[in-house]
């Protein structure tokens, strides 16, 4: 019998705006790009899914199929506009350190 060797593969990749360590719940801004099992890439939020036009929708399949730059570009260029609560990261940034300012006076 042949002996099996384990193998790595990348099958997933984070893009965000939001620091992890900014706020305990920064995971929310995230964006996944991650591999199907016919070789493309997705991006999501965790519930819906970004097409090439950076519009949502609610499949997989209605979102087509990326290569991996593709999916990078799109998750990287959508990123900053990612709305949670009503903010964009940027926004939610100034925020966190406008309460902390608050806080230390």
């Amino acid at each position: 019998m042949t002996e099996l060797r384990p193998f790595t593969r990348t099958t997933r990749y984070t893009v965000s705006c939001m620091p992890a360590d900014a706020t305990p719940d920064a995971h929310i801004w995230d964006l996944h790009v991650i591999a199907d099992r016919d070789g493309y890439w997705q991006i999501t939020d965790g519930a819906r899914y970004l097409d090439a036009h950076a519009i949502w929708h609610d499949t997989r399949r209605e979102s087509g199929q990326h290569t991996l730059g593709e999916a990078l570009a799109i998750a990287e260029a959508t990123a900053p506009h990612m709305l949670v609560n009503g903010l964009t990261p940027d926004q939610a940034l100034a925020r966190i350190a406008r309460l902390d300012t608050e806080a230390a006076g």
